[in-house]
């Protein structure tokens, strides 16, 4: 049209030029509009006020600032219109600092318009930039804007969004007029920061004003009651969104499920869900969580395939959450299912995606897939390398977890507060001390966060190592009034058979405030049961019941373990037929190992024969046959020790096999039974018999079966030839140590004048001149 205009020799005006430069400013086409703005100049209309306005406009909204800015800049005049398109444009470009840069021009200026303050705090809000809201705000009351309903509404969202709920209260109190959206930007500014019942009393008064709420003011609603888990003021809620007629209101919707899952009512949720004319994929996938937290992981799967059928196009989101539930407790076969559907999608390569595929993949065993998204993946961030660090530790992959530790920072990949918590616990497992000094000292080099996890990670780490005073240092650095570094100091302590130190920490702990969760009746229990503290821990177990603390299964097997390491089989055996808890195999192996250890073989067997009714429900591993085996030879019945070895060979169920690690000059070294692979094997196997004929003439007899091939006195041995003397040598392994080893280790650490500290899966056991930290309460 424009065109045929010129052809019929009409010559366009600055209207004709500013609805053309408006076309082109709507569809972003900035080779059009720069060939009118030529076309402008050659018309002399450059100077034209409101041509301009549109051509900075155009500039703006096609991403050319700078151009945009010239512009501006040649016009001998500006006004508020002006002003206000270029700072507009700031704004949309995501440049909201450079759009507060003009506010000194604008007052010299004096084009400080409502508008362009308006504009100005909507950049304060982008970039919270407080002080400069401030500033805003003060200049609004010197020139009367702040009264406006708009202006006033972002200053509370800004106050609200920095925290200062206070300023955001008093500039709702002083307004003249107040809307929906000022009631639910306050609502929400409360919610956003833990005041749940402030929200909910300015709703009540909402209602008094009589001010309709909207979608929005019912979604902060409903959070706050998912968040704070208040069932019956959700439920409350509900009833005014049916009043209001926003129950079709799909956000509304997706709130009231997800507040009806979080909150325990399924039966609500299902429901709801039911009723809905059209899910999207948000409900799909809160059906799906509310499936999986309720532990229905089955229901769970199948609601994501009834989703898939639906015809609803997945999200990433909803990928990573199935994936989630997945590795909780369903197989490879539907991680590879849901894996199968996102390389169909091209979803493959989405980080998010593909960091949760690695983790999952790691997380049940599957190194081998795992490892293949993670070389996939075009880019890795720090959470990719997290994932794998830490399924390679948590498999006791130690090894190789401080191999990615090195090779992610190769690669210029910075390891954070996750990553060290993964490597501290290597080093823990690994009993490396030296080497988690190192890490440690790296850690604060970076700079980073000692925080509640960090902190209990370095914790466990130097208590694991032995470093009992390192351990209460880094305590003393810990952050206060949070509970899992005194879990992590009591849980030390246990392993230590540290029952005073305990005691007075787990006193101090309450005296302080602090709240005991379930860990910490734990740890407590757990000390009691290595010192042997029967009446503390029976009394204790009794206090936790009266008071109505949740009991678990965990703290009810230390007790059992307290009582039958302590032979009292009979209370012992009571409690585990009492108990409601279905398949609990640790708490009979518990029972069974005291069982070995007092030689009680008819109690012994009784506790095998129900092992081994529940092993053909769980398919557990085989240290049960072993333990009774133990049992057997220890009462010198020989033949029924040789059945059970050849019984528990005819399960063919997995063994978990022994290992033992002994860092030497900054290496992890690693032993299994009858190690023959190492390159000092011969030095070693020298070593234990040298050191087997003098124990033998100072009173010790080995058992003929144990003599030079178990896992810690191969790394015992190696320690000693390869460490100067009078150097404590650190073991850790990965099962109990057996009666022999112990004692060989106690016989050794006099003989050879040496500290050895053996973590194994229930103590750190401290041999010094002949004896052991646990008193031989094993």
């Amino acid at each position: 049209m424009f065109e045929l205009m010129q052809l019929d020799g009409c010559t366009p005006d600055s209207v004709s030029y500013i609805t053309m430069v408006k076309a082109c400013s709507s569809i972003q086409d900035l080779k059009q509009g720069a060939s009118y703005h030529l076309l402008i100049v050659k018309a002399g209309l450059d100077s034209d006020l409101y041509v301009c306005c549109t051509l900075v406009d155009m500039y703006m909204k096609c991403g050319k600032l700078d151009d945009g800015r010239k512009v501006f800049n040649n016009m001998s005049r500006h006004d508020n219109i002006l002003w206000g398109s270029l700072i507009a444009g700031y704004i949309e470009q995501g440049r909201s600092h450079e759009a507060l840069n003009f506010l000194e021009q604008l007052q010299r200026e004096g084009h400080l318009s409502l508008s362009t303050m308006i504009s100005l705090l909507i950049a304060c809000s982008n970039i919270q930039s407080v002080e400069q809201g401030q500033r805003l705000h003060s200049l609004a009351v010197k020139y009367m804007y702040d009264d406006d309903l708009y202006f006033c509404n972002i200053l509370i969202k800004l106050y609200t969004e920095s925290g200062l709920l206070e300023d955001a209260q008093k500039v709702f109190d002083e307004m003249s007029k107040r809307d929906v959206v000022t009631w639910t930007e306050l609502i929400s500014g409360y919610i956003e920061h833990g005041h749940y019942e402030t929200a909910l009393l300015h709703y009540e008064q909402m209602q008094q004003e009589s001010i309709r709420p909207n979608h929005v003011t019912f979604c902060y609603l409903l959070r706050s009651c998912t968040e704070n888990r208040k069932l019956d003021k959700g439920i409350f809620i509900h009833s005014h969104v049916i009043e209001c007629g926003l129950e079709l209101n799909i956000s509304v919707c997706n709130s009231l499920l997800n507040m009806y899952s979080i909150c325990g009512s399924m039966e609500d949720a299902l429901h709801l869900f039911n009723r809905l004319q059209a899910p999207d994929v948000v409900s799909w996938s809160i059906l799906i969580r509310c499936c999986s937290q309720h532990g229905l992981i089955g229901e769970a799967f199948k609601v994501f395939e009834e989703m898939c059928l639906s015809g609803i196009e997945l999200d990433e989101a909803t990928y990573v959450c199935i994936l989630q539930i997945c590795s909780q407790r369903l197989g490879l076969e539907q991680v590879k299912d849901v894996h199968n559907l996102i390389i169909d999608e091209g979803l493959e390569s989405n980080l998010s995606i593909g960091n949760t595929l690695v983790d999952v993949y790691a997380k049940i065993g599957n190194f081998e897939d795992a490892q293949s998204v993670f070389d996939r993946l075009s880019h890795r961030d720090v959470v990719t390398w997290n994932a794998l660090i830490a399924a390679h530790s948590a498999h006791a992959h130690h090894q190789k977890a401080l191999l990615l530790f090195e090779t992610m920072q190769q690669e210029g990949v910075e390891p954070n507060e996750v990553t060290f918590v993964s490597i501290f616990k290597s080093c823990s497992d690994m009993s490396a001390l030296s080497k988690g000094k190192k890490i440690h000292s790296l850690f604060l080099k970076k700079g980073l966060q000692l925080d509640a996890f960090s902190c209990s990670a370095l914790i466990d780490m130097y208590m694991s190592c032995g470093s009992l005073e390192d351990a209460q240092a880094i305590f003393e650095c810990s952050p206060v009034q949070q509970i899992a570094p005194w879990n992590a100091l009591l849980a030390g302590y246990a392993q230590h058979n540290q029952y005073q130190l305990a005691l007075e920490c787990f006193e101090e702990l309450c005296h302080g405030g602090m709240q005991p969760n379930d860990i910490t009746h734990m740890s407590f229990l757990s000390c009691c049961s290595h010192a042997g503290q029967i009446d503390c821990g029976v009394r204790h177990f009794k206090h936790m019941r009266d008071v109505g603390i949740n009991i678990t299964i965990e703290h009810c097997n230390l007790v059992v373990g307290l009582l039958s390491h302590a032979a009292l089989f009979d209370e012992a055996e009571d409690m585990l037929e009492c108990l409601q808890f279905p398949a609990n195999i640790v708490g009979w192996t518990s029972f069974l190992a005291a069982c070995r250890k007092h030689g009680n073989v008819e109690s012994g067997r009784r506790c095998f024969n129900v092992l081994s009714l529940l092993d053909k429900l769980e398919k557990t591993d085989t240290c049960y046959y072993s333990l009774m085996a133990s049992i057997y030879k220890k009462a010198g019945m020989w033949d029924n020790a040789e059945s059970m070895d050849d019984l528990r060979k005819s399960t063919n169920l997995w063994k978990k096999p022994a290992k033992s690690y002994i860092e030497v000059n900054d290496t992890i070294h690693e032993f299994t039974v009858a190690d023959s692979e190492h390159d000092r094997i011969n030095d070693i196997s020298a070593k234990l018999k040298s050191l087997s004929l003098i124990m033998r003439e100072d009173g010790y007899t080995p058992y003929l079966d144990s003599e030079f091939n178990h896992s810690e006195k191969l790394a015992i041995a190696f320690g000693l030839i390869s460490q100067p003397a009078g150097t404590t040598i650190r073991v850790v392994k990965n099962l109990r140590v057996c009666d022999d080893c112990h004692d060989a280790a106690k016989a050794i650490s006099k003989l050879e004048l040496r500290e050895i500290i053996i973590k194994d899966s229930y103590h750190v056991h401290r041999f010094r001149h002949g004896s052991c930290s646990c008193k031989d309460f094993r």
